[in-house]
């Protein structure tokens, strides 16, 4: 008995993963955290109630700690079916789904093996974490989620040399980028790394077209700093002190070799 095709599978882990995760993301008792409860569920409603649609805001005043992806969705989903934690949450639900697959996407294609599709897929979907953010409008998993998408496009480009997913694989990390920033760049090119230590990985990437590697740039760029640019432009005050109060807070710049 031979397996149904990649494609189909996917299409039936995705559904399997609505399906485990959706029951219960509407009730208020529910899973969550000051993060989703303060942060991201409210967010969207100020930016509706305020009337703005470019910049995230939050309290009467823009939110810039992170950049604005998730809160576009949220504000989407609450102008069209009505503000509620379903509406919310359904996001977090979808991207869980996606990760699921694109992790089962990635073991099929670097195996070609169909039961290691299902195996890693399955592996992704019951994990604790994405059991419990998956059911929550949260950053983590849908950046997590994009940027292995951008890991597969990469590989399918790598195997087939077509141009068309180093534009999808930089359409994808530019997404990333846009959910929760800089983070999405540790995912992406701890798999280049990888692709590059591995003697068959190292070997694709040198044959590559220089326009592939090109587009990967060029269509992250287009992706990812427009709206960088419009916050540097409208707003450069804030920005600089909530890049000043990130680097503080994570104190990434304070770098000591004597203990505390």
């Amino acid at each position: 008995m031979t397996l149904p095709r990649p494609t189909i599978l996917a299409l039936l882990l995705f559904l399997l993963g609505v399906a485990v995760l959706l029951p219960g993301i509407s009730q208020i008792t529910g899973i969550t955290g000051k993060d989703e409860y303060l942060l991201g569920l409210r967010t969207p409603m100020h930016m509706i109630e305020g009337g703005h649609g470019w910049l995230p805001w939050l309290d009467g005043e823009p939110r810039l700690k992170k950049p604005p992806l998730i809160y576009w969705l949220g504000k989407v989903r609450y102008e069209t079916f009505g503000i509620s934690l379903f509406s919310g949450r359904i996001i977090g639900v979808l991207f869980a789904s996606l990760l699921s697959v694109v992790s089962g996407l990635i073991a099929w294609f670097l195996f070609r093996d169909k039961k290691a599709l299902i195996f890693t897929g399955l592996v992704v979907l019951g994990s604790v974490g994405v059991m419990i953010d998956g059911r929550r409008l949260m950053l983590d998993i849908p950046v997590a989620a994009l940027s292995a998408l951008a890991i597969l496009f990469l590989l399918q480009w790598l195997g087939n040399g077509k141009n068309v997913y180093a534009i999808g694989s930089g359409a994808a990390l530019g997404l990333a980028f846009l959910v929760k920033g800089p983070v999405a760049f540790f995912f992406y090119f701890a798999a280049v790394v990888a692709l590059i230590v591995s003697s068959s990985g190292s070997k694709s990437l040198l044959r590559k077209s220089w326009v592939g590697g090109l587009s990967v740039i060029f269509v992250f760029v287009l992706v990812a700093v427009p709206w960088f640019i419009y916050i540097y432009l409208e707003y450069p005050e804030l920005l600089a002190e909530t890049f000043s109060a990130e680097v503080g807070e994570r104190e990434l710049f304070n770098i000591s070799l004597s203990p505390a």
